[in-house]
């Protein structure tokens, strides 16, 4: 067989494959948009079925109430009658054109008639009707623009972003009272919501496992629990400074903070493609909640060196204790922390501080300050401050230079 009929060969079974391609192709093409057809066709059905169910109930309701209201005419016909022809009561006088007066105390309270009684019973049942229809209504309007929310369903600016619109519109789903949808087609549109959420879901982040949305789903709730947290601290540290306090503690709330941020940390990593500078309120959990927790922990630190330095002579004499206490009162601790402190510190270790050179210094010139309160610094007092100055990483003669310039500006 000659090159140029293995070349047209070739070609033709090329062509053909092709053609069988793009019929495959165009059937399949075929297909999907007549899937698309029939699932517009059952949502228009759907509106149409609901907008008419809407018209059904609002007709009604209005029928309802005119039954209602008609009844209620009737007996105040009937009522007014009644009292028209009611017969004067013994006892009682008549002014010139006015009300009756002077009535026995027996007869000034009447009991309601049975006229009065039924009138009011369909008075109340008026307002629960309409109460229930309007709360039918809503809860309709409600599911009905969750719907339109999740069908209009976008990818946001990154992978978290879109997650909070998937979360917050799932949360408004779970909000809708499901007790009013009384109607067949109410539930089912609810249902098929639900379903359109869940296609959104798997559209959108189609990367995301079961273990990744658990996590972002935690970490969801665990955000604003946090920021809320860090804002209350700072509310708290600004209306009590310079406050003894009595029951708050402050210990307790950066350790909620604390463990809040390990478990955002713990929590990212199970989430594809999301980063914490993207998260919502990270720089206020980054710098200011880190920034309290440092602060707590260096004044932790620091009083529980004077702890030391005060218990280095022996039991804590009273002037001791009066600046212990103004110490905790300066770093929010209550009377109750400030005794626990006081009976358990026994020493501190260089984890504690994490402060640089200077701060160092700093601390360890209060220190010496503490220690001369009584007036004098004894060989105890002198040694404790010596181990507290090798864990905050400074030298003897650091003590020796410190204490010297005390002595200078108190001379």
């Amino acid at each position: 067989m000659a090159l140029k009929d293995i070349a047209n060969l070739m070609l033709n079974l090329h062509q053909s494959a092709m053609a069988e391609q793009l019929e495959k192709e165009h059937q399949q093409s075929a297909e999907l948009m007549h899937k698309q057809a029939e699932r517009d066709r059952q949502h228009d059905q759907a509106m149409k079925d609901l907008l008419g169910q809407q018209e059904k109930d609002r007709a009604n309701r209005d029928k309802s109430l005119r039954e209602v209201t008609k009844e209620l005419g009737k007996l105040k016909k009937e009522a007014r009658k009644a009292l028209r022809q009611k017969p004067k009561p013994r006892g009682a006088t008549r002014r010139k054109g006015k009300s009756l007066v002077n009535k026995p105390r027996n007869e000034q309270k009447k009991p309601r008639s049975q006229q009065e009684v039924l009138m009011a019973k369909l008075l109340v049942q008026k307002q629960r009707e309409e109460a229930r229809l309007k709360a039918i209504a809503d809860t309709r309007q409600d599911i009905f623009e969750c719907r339109k929310a999740a069908e209009a369903l976008a990818p946001g600016v990154d992978s978290w972003a879109t997650y909070c619109q998937l979360a917050a519109l799932k949360e408004r789903i779970s909000k809708v009272d499901v007790r009013w949808l009384t109607e067949l087609t109410d539930k089912e549109y609810h249902d098929q919501t639900l379903v359109i959420w869940n296609r959104k879901y798997s559209d959108l982040l189609p990367d995301w496992s079961d273990a990744a949305r658990a996590a972002a789903e935690d970490l969801f709730a665990l955000l604003p629990v946090t920021t809320g947290r860090i804002q209350a601290l700072q509310r708290f540290l600004a209306e009590t400074k310079g406050v003894s306090l009595s029951e708050a503690s402050l210990v307790d709330q950066v350790e909620e903070i604390s463990v809040s941020i390990h478990q955002i940390e713990a929590l990212l990593p199970s989430i594809p493609r999301v980063e914490k500078e993207s998260l919502p309120g990270w720089p206020l959990i980054n710098q200011t909640g880190r920034g309290l927790i440092l602060r707590h922990r260096h004044n932790m630190f620091v009083f529980r060196c004077a702890v030391l330095i005060a218990k280095a002579d022996g039991p804590v004499d009273k002037l001791e204790a009066k600046f212990l206490n103004a110490l905790g009162v300066k770093i929010h601790l209550t009377p109750g922390e400030v005794v626990t402190l006081i009976k358990e510190t026994e020493s501190v270790s260089r984890p504690d501080f994490a402060g640089d050179t200077d701060s160092a210094r700093t601390i360890l010139k209060h220190l010496l300050l503490c220690a001369s309160v009584d007036g004098k610094i004894d060989e105890q007092e002198r040694f404790a401050l010596l181990r507290i100055a090798s864990v905050l990483g400074l030298e003897d003669e650091e003590v020796t230079r410190i204490e010297s310039e005390i002595r200078g500006a108190a001379s």
